[in-house]
């Protein structure tokens, strides 16, 4: 769900008024085909407006911050949980936050891992080997997952959160980067 504001229906009422004004214009023509012309594209423009005016005013209205953002393994279940607290910085209701997480596999970097794990080149008599080989040799070195982590946060308000996924046992000296969007 999204939630507007007021900066929203100032922007949707300016659009109208340029759609008004389009339509006006258009009315005035005296060639019905250039009337037509006018009527679409001017359509066309608004639409496309309202969506790009929507993006903008979530942009610099709806703003979230996570604190104390912790992780830990667990390793009998070879999992990592993530929690922490998200508030609503902003002076508007978010309806929804998301929080992405980016592990990327360090390990090559100080040499435990070799290039071939990294950049697998593709070779004809790939295709009738066994297809666990392939993905043995394909282990992917970046992984990125998505959450919502709050729903309807309201001006000032803070909630708490934990997500969990599954973490690769070969992954070692892991880079780890967070962003948070507010919709």
């Amino acid at each position: 769900m999204m939630a507007l504001n007021y900066w929203h229906f100032i922007s949707f009422g300016v659009i109208f008024i340029i759609f008004g004004l389009g339509i006006f214009a258009s009315i005035k023509q005296k060639d019905f085909t250039i009337a037509v012309q006018m009527i679409i594209s001017v359509s066309i423009v608004s639409i496309f407006l309202v969506i790009i005016s929507i993006f903008m005013v979530d942009k610099y209205t709806k703003k979230a911050k996570v604190y104390k953002l912790t992780s830990k393994r667990i390793l009998v279940q070879e999992k990592v949980e993530y929690s922490g607290r998200v508030k609503n910085v902003g002076d508007f209701p978010i309806g929804k936050v998301t929080l992405t997480i980016k592990l990327i596999n360090q390990g090559h970097v100080i040499g435990r891992i070799n290039g071939g794990n990294i950049f697998k080149t593709s070779n004809f008599f790939d295709l009738f080997s066994s297809g666990e080989n392939i993905l043995y040799n394909n282990k992917p070195q970046t992984i990125e997952r998505e959450f919502v982590i709050a729903r309807n946060l309201q001006p000032k308000v803070s909630t708490s959160f934990h997500v969990r996924f599954d973490f690769p046992p070969y992954f070692s000296n892991v880079s780890v980067i967070t962003k948070v969007t507010a919709h």
